[in-house]
């Protein structure tokens, strides 16, 4: 049988960050943001359709460019516009995130930096743009009043057409996609199966663009190796159950305290390692990024 610690809300927030550093290093600094909906479309326990809706956000600096959880960006307290999905973001409801960061052009241009998490460890790896070849589309629409033109990238097992605006001449997106004469605004690949949706952009004022205060702790791995083992044991029937199956030894488990969870209308977490889950009822079947 799994035995839970039940910890009070402050803990709970606080052992979210206790597998990592207090503070993280400024990498660049923000010009402006541009905030994504990556819509998952998967099913359920029961084998039922549903689609996930994870928040991000890809910080502008003048040289690098990070992708990442919105309420991890949200909790360093950074500008974020009021009514941006409010109230999960500031109880960072672990159903809207991915525990992914990406620094694109770190720590040189060309090169990308993920910073990942896979039970039981934290992981990190860098990776060269070379392999990313788009192909301009002809044909044009309009997306939130920018015009944008359409591209076509085949990278990691999947194919890519994404809608990016010149009228932006930052050379970004969201993920690892990037690259293009202008900042993505859309993305899908050809299966349907994850599409990024820029919803709003807003400036900021010279504010630090941060490596996250995990990444000096996390696992040096391979990219191949990580990607090759993580499909594995997510896809695996297991780990809609239990997402730690595959290290239950290693395995530290933590539960917010009921009576703090009803007063502040938080659904049920559960945190493994750092990572906060939520309720295994709740988990749906893992849909790679990447295929290979």
């Amino acid at each position: 049988m799994t035995h839970y610690r039940h910890i009070s809300l402050a803990l709970a927030l606080l052992l979210t960050t206790a597998w990592c550093q207090a503070q993280g290093t400024r990498l660049d600094t923000s010009t402006f943001c541009c905030l994504y909906t990556h819509y998952i479309h998967t099913t359920d326990k029961d084998k039922v359709p549903v689609t996930d809706s994870l928040y991000s956000i890809l910080e502008v600096g003048e040289q690098i460019y990070k992708y990442g959880d919105l309420s991890d960006y949200a909790s360093l307290k950074n500008h974020l516009p009021e009514g941006v999905h409010t109230y999960q973001v500031e109880h960072e409801d672990c159903r809207i995130d991915e525990n992914l960061w990406v620094y694109q052009n770190y720590p040189q241009e060309g090169v990308l930096t993920v910073h990942d998490v896979l039970h039981p460890s934290r992981v990190v790896y860098e990776e060269k743009t070379d392999a990313q070849q788009w192909s301009i589309q002809q044909g044009d629409t309009t997306i939130m009043g920018y015009t944008c033109r359409q591209a076509q990238l085949s990278y990691g097992g999947r194919k890519w057409t994404a809608w990016y605006t010149e009228e932006i001449p930052v050379s970004s997106g969201p993920w690892k996609l990037y690259g293009l004469p202008g900042l993505i605004l859309y993305a899908t690949d050809e299966t349907g199966t994850h599409t990024f949706a820029a919803y709003t952009i807003f400036n900021v004022d010279k504010q630090p663009l941060m490596k996250h205060s995990c990444y000096s702790t996390s696992k040096v791995v391979k990219r191949d190796k990580l990607i090759k083992t993580r499909n594995k044991i997510k896809t695996d029937p297991q780990w809609i159950e239990k997402p730690y199956y595959n290290n239950e030894a290693n395995a530290s488990f933590a539960v917010l305290d009921e009576k703090d969870r009803e007063r502040l209308k938080i659904p049920y977490f559960i945190i493994i390692n750092g990572i906060k889950y939520p309720d295994f009822k709740l988990l749906h079947h893992f849909q790679p990024l990447e295929l290979e």
